[in-house]
């Protein structure tokens, strides 16, 4: 498997990678508050958008959002 298609998940490898019902991902797609894109009619997304969108969601024991990594 060649390294773009490592990078597309389904729904379902979403849900794992998450650890979430997929309910919950197809909601989150619903109410477009996740990053995801359409092949046709097929739900995909992106894993490095994913792993940004969760590092956006973190917040650490004092309620705050941790600033970005310094690259």
């Amino acid at each position: 498997m060649h390294k773009a298609e490592q990078d597309i998940l389904t729904p379902e490898e979403v849900s794992c990678y998450l650890r979430v019902h997929l309910t919950t991902v197809y909601r989150l797609v619903r109410q477009d508050k996740i990053p995801f894109f359409m092949v046709a009619s097929s739900t995909r997304f992106k894993r490095t958008e994913i792993a940004a969108w969760m590092r956006k969601l973190t917040v650490n024991q004092c309620g705050q959002v941790p600033p970005p990594p310094m690259t």
